[in-house]
């Protein structure tokens, strides 16, 4: 039954059918970006007006790293020796010791030039000769060649490997220099501090300690180890020789202590070393670095001064613009637009070609697009595209600026392009986040709902902060509910609402949105929390009406009539919406049925076409009428109903399901014709996937029901082709199977039972599903005959699933296959091995003792009586033990043991003799008689067989016998009317019949 319906806020058509998502209206100035009680432009923090994002103009980089080069120098020749070995020809082996030969050749090849020889010779020695004299020498030689060779990697290893192996080597220092050079070279900067380090807290005095010094703090501060770099410029204005590299250090100090964000040690600083700078150099770029931590450490207002002082001491040099423009900065912090504007102006008109003219231009479009001064904006906009020369970034923001003032124009097509331009122009994860916000609203206002929402959702991937985190996670919900997709939009809402500084109306908005998802995936309990927030807020009446309204809808999904009720009474309150009170009146109508109150149900939904002529849920409330007469098996009236939507509301979406309606009333009330065609109606009418499945399943069943068992099976062909499901199909394809073998139609039955085992596996079908079968399969196979299939059938049901219960059924019914075709010794395996697998099993091991002691009841009858015993004393509440009792009393008769074989047929009649064997039990008394020749009592007890079970096939034996015993107690006239009776009442019984007609020819020649 449908009983989905949503309302708009007061302007948009109700659904039918199903909840219709709000429209986003846009009105006066594009509201998918500007928002009712905010200026036209997005907050600050979302649109980054600042140019420079949160953060003021950097400080500028340090020049490019100093250059560490050190000279290798050669070794001295030893004392006695010669430096050029190589003069003495063929005479140096005889002089000198050959490493010391290999040595000296390797220097006279290195002073040549002839690095690669003299490197190869150096080489051999340490190979040949790796712990002699001049190993330490030979080693960091071969790193000097490396180096000078370029070969930075080996010079690295070489030096690395020297230091290592010779600690205490008066070489230890060039080789520090020379591995800080060479990693250094390689780009590998923390190596290079390492050895810089190493070489500073070894030879703190050398020649290269300031040059190391600086090197070092150079790296740090381009590593971002700011503080250390502090340290190191610390120590190198102590150690400075002039003041003016004393104050160059300590500016340098003081920056590295201000990116490291130590402001109260810069202003320490900056009070300590004031004096010093007075009328330097340096004394600009002091006071501004000096105003940069006044402002970081929230002194805006003295950071402000100390700028204003430095744009104008000192309005000729650099640093006059950068301090113009961070005093533009502050002044829009604190809220001073016009001074900001100013400020900026100033900077534009004076400093035409200062780096900082540009940005200028970009922060004062900014403040114009927050005065909503759009046309001046723009102008500033354009000044900077046609004049500045600007990097990626500046133009990512110059871009997102000009996409604000199209979407301010209405023009989302033209803003599109300049937000996805900021995108690609952009750097910085902020502006790319807010440049995809800006993609997002641009698509989301022309309707492109699934490009709006990759691009929210790339947004959110860029982790933006604050406000633009916040749009974004609204504004994704809204076009993942445009597109369906309730699971994410309730995810992303509900992120919302427990966000973090959210404000009250959009709070609001993502409870809406959360309660609108979450309704769409049938969660109703979480449905009505946030439409029950929205409903008992400050929103107007007619918005909270239909907020009720939704309340009473999930209240009646979740079973809960009575707030169903009392949610629609009050969505009536203070509301004139016609589509809220004909709404309200449907969901009441719905609760009241549901509730009992029948009468008055129908009478209120009834009473919603004259009272609300039109509403758009008429039909819902003639298809809720319908379902109720359906529901109380009025199937006539239910008929008529369904007919009626068909006739008054012709184009409404309810019309495949009144058809299916008309189909399911007709087929409970056995006219599968009617219902046939109307099956067929709805499956070739505009009916959704659901219907048209049960629309197909309706008609199969028809089928089967009317005996067209091949267009049964054309329609599960087509139902499994058309919606591929298979576990339906499996369950279609079963029912066919069983009609067929009910037509004892065995061979089409059990290849019906195939495919539906097929289809079933496929789909993941329960062990129970399957087992059950397999197992029918293997019975058709016994009702038609073919004992040796069944027994394959069951072995392979018990092999693939051998712990099912089914399972071990099927092997006691292969027992008594094995038993039927007089396989004897296997069918008794079996019994043994099942009552001892399952000892407390009645339907088991019960009925497995009982079987075989049928089977040896002939054989070994001591043997038969023990187990049937058993079975009655094990298990005495079960059927199995009062049937195993007429064996046992069978086997007694047998042995002519008549008392005792009454005795336990009365005992069975005690337990309770099963219905199918009554008849057996009341013969075997009588025929216990019989054989006792006890003529009288057997008479009596077996013309009660006949008299109590009449259609038993025991009835004629009984009768049979019952005459025979009238004959031997002389009573000849009523002994040929019970031979008669037989012969009349039982032809069937051919030879009881023959035995009767031959004692009625015999009593008829006695007379």
């Amino acid at each position: 039954m449908l009983l989905l319906f949503s309302l708009a806020a007061g302007q948009n058509a109700p659904a039918k059918g199903g909840i219709k998502l709000p429209t986003i209206t846009i009105t006066g100035q594009a509201k998918y970006l500007i928002m009712p009680e905010k200026p036209p432009v997005v907050r600050e923090r979302l649109a980054l007006v600042d140019a420079g994002g949160t953060l003021l103009p950097k400080i500028r980089r340090l020049r490019t790293y100093p250059t560490i080069d050190f000279e290798p120098a050669l070794l001295a020749p030893r004392s006695g020796g010669c430096l050029f070995g190589w003069a003495l020809g063929a005479s140096v082996s005889m002089i000198f010791a050959r490493e010391e030969s290999l040595f000296r050749y390797a220097l006279v090849l290195y002073s040549r030039g002839k690095l690669s020889e003299s490197d190869a010779r150096l080489e051999r020695l340490l190979r040949e000769y790796p712990d002699c004299q001049y190993a330490p020498e030979s080693l960091f030689f071969r790193g000097q060649i490396a180096l000078a060779q370029v070969k930075y990697d080996a010079a690295s290893k070489f030096f690395e490997s020297f230091l290592e192996r010779f600690p205490k080597q008066a070489l230890r220092h060039d080789a520090l220099c020379n591995l800080a050079y060479a990693r250094f070279k390689m780009g590998n900067v923390p190596g290079t501090v390492g050895a810089l380090s190493e070489l500073l807290a070894e030879f703190p005095n050398s020649a290269k300690t300031t040059e190391a010094l600086y090197a070092r703090a150079a790296l740090r501060f381009r590593r971002g180890n700011f503080v250390a770099a502090a340290d190191d410029f610390g120590r190198l204005a102590e150690r400075a020789s002039n003041s003016g590299l004393r104050d160059e250090y300590t500016l340098w100090r003081l920056e590295s202590l201000y990116s490291a964000g130590k402001f109260k040690d810069v202003l320490r600083l900056c009070r300590a070393g004031a004096g010093s700078f007075k009328d330097s150099e340096m004394e600009p770029r002091f006071d501004y670095v000096w105003a940069l931590a006044l402002r970081s450490a929230g002194r805006a207002d003295e950071a402000a001064d100390l700028f204003a002082r430095v744009a104008g001491v000192f309005a000729d040099r650099d640093v006059a613009s950068a301090a113009l423009f961070a005093k533009g900065q502050i002044d829009r912090e604190r809220g001073l637009l016009g001074q900001a504007d100013a400020d900026l102006t100033r900077l534009i008109t004076r400093y035409p070609n200062s780096p900082y003219y540009c940005p200028a231009l970009v922060n004062l479009a900014s403040l114009r697009l927050r005065a909503s001064e759009f046309e001046r904006a723009k102008e500033a906009l354009i000044s900077v595209l046609s004049g500045c020369k600007v990097n990626r970034d500046f133009m990512s923001r110059v871009s997102y600026y000009m996409g604000l003032v199209f979407a301010s124009e209405n023009k989302p097509n033209e803003a599109m392009k300049h937000f996805e331009s900021a995108y690609d122009n952009a750097s910085e994860d902020e502006v790319k986040a807010a440049a995809c916000l800006g993609c997002g609203w641009s698509s989301f206002a022309t309707g492109h709902y699934e490009k709006a929402a990759s691009f929210f959702d790339k947004a959110l991937s860029l982790r933006a902060s604050g406000g633009t985190e916040l749009e974004s996670l609204f504004w994704a919900g809204q076009a993942q509910l445009q597109l369906g997709q309730a699971r994410l939009a309730e995810h992303s809402f509900e992120q919302l609402v427990s966000s973090a500084g959210i404000g009250p109306r959009l709070l609001l908005d993502a409870h809406l949105g959360a309660g609108f998802a979450a309704f769409l995936r049938e969660r109703w309990d979480v449905a009505l929390k946030h439409f029950e927030i929205v409903a008992k807020s400050d929103w107007p009446e007619d918005d909270r009406a239909i907020s009720w309204l939704r309340m009473a809808q999930c209240a009646m999904h979740l079973g809960q009539y009575a707030s169903g009720v009392k949610y629609s009474e009050r969505a009536t309150e203070g509301t004139s919406l016609e589509p809220v009170l004909c709404g309200a009146g449907f969901i009441k109508g719905e609760c009241l049925l549901r509730l009992g109150q029948r009468k008055e149900a129908l009478s209120l939904l009834e009473s919603l076409a004259d009272r609300f002529p039109g509403c758009d849920y008429l039909d819902e409330a003639k298809y809720a009428v319908a379902s109720a007469h359906f529901e109380a098996g009025e199937f006539d009236k239910s008929i008529a109903a369904f007919r009626g939507i068909l006739r008054d509301f012709p184009r409404s979406p309810l019309v495949p399901k009144a058809l299916l309606g008309i189909a399911n009333s007709s087929y409970n009330m056995g006219d599968y014709k009617m219902a046939e065609r109307n099956y067929g109606k709805a499956l070739d009418s505009r009916a959704g996937p659901t219907d048209q499945k049960s629309a197909l399943y309706g008609l199969v069943l028809c089928f089967q029901r009317q005996g067209l068992l091949s267009q049964a099976e054309r329609r599960i062909e087509e139902f499994l082709e058309r919606f591929k499901d298979l576990r339906t199909a499996g369950t279609l394809r079963s029912l066919l199977a069983e009609e067929l073998a009910q037509r004892k139609q065995s061979f089409g039955a059990i290849r019906q039972y195939n495919k539906a085992f097929e289809s079933l596996t496929e789909a993941g079908a329960g062990e129970d599903e399957l087992v059950r079968i397999l197992y029918r399969i293997g019975q058709i196979m016994e009702e038609a005959g073919d004992r040796e299939g069944a027994i394959s059938e069951y072995d392979q049901l018990v092999f693939r699933f051998k712990d099912n219960r089914l399972a071990q059924m099927a092997r006691l019914r292969k027992a008594h296959l094995y038993a039927a075709l007089r396989r004897t010794k296997r069918a008794i395996a079996i019994y043994s091995k099942l009552a001892k697998e399952y000892p407390d099993d009645a339907e088991v091991a019960g009925v497995a003792l009982l079987k075989h002691a049928q089977l040896v009841k002939k054989t070994d009858p001591d043997e038969s009586l023990r187990l049937c015993d058993d079975v009655a004393a094990r298990f005495s509440d079960a059927d199995v033990a009062a049937e195993s009792l007429i064996v046992a009393a069978e086997v007694l008769m047998g042995k002519k043991e008549f008392g005792a074989a009454r005795d336990r047929l009365a005992r069975a009649k005690r337990l309770g003799v099963p219905s199918d064997k009554k008849a057996y039990h009341a013969y075997l008394w009588g025929y216990s008689f019989f054989l006792q020749k006890r003529f009288k009592p057997a008479s009596s007890a077996l013309l009660r067989v006949r008299y109590l079970f009449p259609h038993s096939k025991w009835a004629a034996q009984s009768l049979l016998l019952a005459g025979r015993s009238l004959l031997k107690l002389e009573q000849p006239g009523e002994a040929r009317k019970v031979f008669a009776a037989v012969v009349r009442d039982y032809p069937q019984a051919t030879d009881a019949v023959g035995k009767a007609r031959a004692a009625l020819k015999s009593l008829s020649g006695s007379d």
